[in-house]
């Protein structure tokens, strides 16, 4: 506990240090924002809890502070876990542990979220002290939630792989159940058990990160390393992040469109929706041409000594972000039909897999090398393109007019066709790498 006071008192330090006139003019102003703002919010809540239950007001309270914590860690830019107490230092793992997640919460995005909500809750008559110890929870739990989502992006080693799926799962449902619960108990239980699943996952999990150097020239290509390619890499995002802008124009135009066509339209616009649910875009986009996009980065993996499958899976770890991001927004559209959502999570699944097998052939049979950050052109193989396009869109009848029994059966052979193809990639890439550095440099 000692170390942990010291090394609060010299952030507090250091903190003070750093003021001059400047900065503390800039931090009045945005104490008077936070405090104008709050007193916004909580007139706004009053106003709306005076006509409805204060239940839903509540709900969206936890949700946003859910969001904005989460997302901090990765916007505007992604920031990696801090790990101020390192492993040189000789202290138990729970002192580590407990310094470094203190120091790490005492965040300007914290500060400002705890002021907010501090005083939201003081100004407004319909918020109470439990409203206000929910949202609390809400924040630390959300806090806790994000570091272990970039613990699991920082991990380098495959060691204890099921022991790491199960911890992840539990911190999930941790999560989960905090936000869906209303009672305090329940939060506090929940939030204890996101705490100790943290502490496991940092400590006894990845605390083993560091490597030794090795003679062989090996890449770390981590899910951490993945993410920053992605976010700091200005050819890349542009496009995805207009893939998924435009999905969801789209799918929002059936939301509130849709009740509203008529058979016939329905029977035109509905293969039209139903593509644009699954992540068509994001392959289109960017992922059918993912040697064009990463074209040093390819070379770098070809001739280091890392295992022949470490292209295909950094493949993967590059995928999972944004295609998080899209099925988030498909869920929500999947909501809006009419039954059948575990038939549309099944679709979803399938059509991923299928575009995975398309978007690796794509990648190595039709590369194109982009020069400018974003181009109105076409960035991946337009046949290609079509091709996964075409095969998402047969999918539509098969869910729209089949039982779910020959649903199951035909997905299942999609997926058997793609990993049939998927098992050939190996063998296809051996004979094809020379013709595909030919492309992408000459």
């Amino acid at each position: 506990m000692a170390l942990i006071g010291l090394l609060l008192k010299l952030k507090a330090i250091g903190f003070v240090n750093k003021l001059n006139l400047l900065s503390s003019s800039v931090y009045l102003l945005a104490g008077l924002g936070i405090f104008v703002n709050s007193y916004i919010l909580a007139v706004s809540i009053d106003s709306q809890a005076s006509q409805t239950s204060l239940e839903p007001i509540v709900d969206i309270g936890m949700v946003s502070i859910y969001i904005i914590t989460l997302l901090s860690a990765f916007f505007p830019s992604y920031t990696p876990m801090q790990r101020f107490v390192t492993l040189v230092y000789p202290v138990s793992h729970r002192t580590r542990f407990i310094a470094n997640l203190l120091l790490d919460f005492i965040s300007a995005i914290t500060l400002v979220l705890f002021l907010l909500l501090f005083l939201t809750t003081l100004f407004s008559e319909y918020l109470d002290f439990y409203t206000g110890l929910r949202w609390l929870l809400a924040l630390l739990s959300a806090y806790l939630l994000k570091r272990v989502l970039l613990i699991l992006f920082g991990l380098k080693r495959k060691k204890g792989v099921f022991t790491t799926v199960v911890v992840l799962i539990l911190s999930l449902a941790a999560g989960v159940a905090l936000l869906l619960s209303s009672t305090v108990i329940i939060n506090v239980a929940c939030l204890f058990s996101l705490f100790a699943a943290t502490f496991i996952f940092e400590e006894h999990l990845s605390s083993d990160q560091p490597v030794k150097a090795s003679s062989r020239k090996v890449l770390v290509l981590s899910f951490s390393a993945a993410l920053s390619v992605l976010v700091n890499n200005r050819k890349i995002m542009l496009p995805l992040l207009f893939g998924i802008i435009f999905k969801i124009f789209i799918l929002f135009i059936y939301i509130s469109k849709g009740h509203r066509l008529d058979g016939h339209e329905k029977a035109i616009m509905m293969p039209l929706f139903f593509v644009m649910a699954s992540p068509v875009l994001i392959f289109n986009y960017v992922f059918n041409n993912a040697w064009g996009y990463f074209r040093d980065l390819w070379y770098a993996i070809e001739i280091s000594n890392n295992s022949k499958a470490t292209l295909a899976l950094f493949y993967l770890k590059l995928l999972a972000f944004p295609i998080l991001l899209d099925a988030a927004v498909s869920l929500a559209y999947f909501n809006f039909l009419e039954g059948k959502l575990l038939l549309h999570i099944a679709y979803y699944l399938t059509s991923f897999v299928t575009l995975i097998a398309i978007g690796l052939y794509s990648s190595l049979l039709f590369p194109i090398f982009l020069k400018k950050s974003f181009s109105m052109g076409a960035n991946t193989n337009i046949p290609m393109s079509l091709l996964a396009m075409l095969t998402v869109a047969s999918m539509y009848p098969i869910v729209a007019y089949l039982s779910a029994i020959w649903v199951y059966f035909f997905m299942a052979l999609y997926i058997l066709i793609a990993a049939f193809a998927l098992i050939s990639y190996p063998f296809l890439y051996i004979s094809q790498k020379e013709a595909l550095f030919k492309k992408l440099y000459y």
